[in-house]
């Protein structure tokens, strides 16, 4: 039988993706990409915030496959952590 998800676990790993995850460039700079879109939507700049599955596979590979065979689920799940996070990326008043 196959193990039941702590989805309340990877509700945390996914805020921890957000803020954590970064690529660095070829001068050596940082990007923290979901960080900057959690900000440009915080700040009604974007009404998107777009999740790479490659970007969540190289850093959280079984969460990865479980958005892979359950996406409805995690998509709702990702849409509630932006929900929760962006009063704390609002810099300014929109």
């Amino acid at each position: 039988m196959a193990k039941m998800r702590d989805y309340a676990a990877d509700k945390e790993t996914f805020k921890n993706f957000f803020v954590d995850f970064c690529q660095t460039d070829d001068e050596g700079t940082k990007n923290f990409k979901y960080a900057e879109q959690l900000t440009k939507v915080a700040h009604r700049e974007s009404v998107s915030f777009v999740v790479e599955l490659d970007d969540l596979h190289e850093a959280q590979e079984e969460l990865a496959e479980a958005v892979r065979q359950n996406t409805r689920r995690y998509t709702n799940m990702v849409s509630d952590v932006v929900y929760e996070m962006l009063p704390d990326y609002k810099h300014r008043e929109i």
